[in-house]
């Protein structure tokens, strides 16, 4: 008896194309997979930590505007007063600080900081951002 016969192939057949969509979705997850590319020239890697008064941030937004170019971007403040991106506007930025927005979305996170750490006018924290890694970007709030 030839195996076309037994009904082995169409049985292949239906599985293989499952196998084959499985794949195709997979190949294309994949290629965001492994380290963050820097994605923009003029943007770099930047981490640090958050304290008020010596005691980490449990949460926030901290945001890095660029005095030069006008561009800017914001990241959220994990647990324990850690940041991280790769979208930090290099040369020299003024940084503000802001955990208002959490006194009523996550209450339990939220920390009162002096409200000029969020006015770029008034915040008085500044950084220059070098090209490459920028590590140990760290900010100790005062009340």
């Amino acid at each position: 008896m030839d195996v076309r016969q037994m009904g082995v192939f169409p049985a292949m057949r239906r599985h293989s194309g499952r196998v084959g969509l499985a794949a195709a979705m997979l190949v294309p997850a994949c290629l965001g997979c492994g380290p963050e590319q820097q994605v923009d020239p003029n943007r770099t890697m930047v981490s640090g930590l958050v304290t008020f008064d010596g005691t980490p941030l449990k949460a926030g937004t901290i945001s890095f505007d660029s005095t030069e170019s006008g561009i800017g971007t914001a990241i959220s403040i994990r647990e324990e007063g850690r940041y991280s991106t790769n979208r930090v506007p290099l040369g020299p930025n003024i940084v503000t600080i802001e955990t208002e927005s959490l006194q009523f979305g996550s209450p339990h996170l939220y920390v009162r900081i002096p409200a000029k750490y969020a006015d770029p006018s008034q915040s008085g924290l500044k950084v220059d951002i070098k090209p490459g890694a920028n590590e140990n970007v760290n900010f100790d709030l005062k009340k």
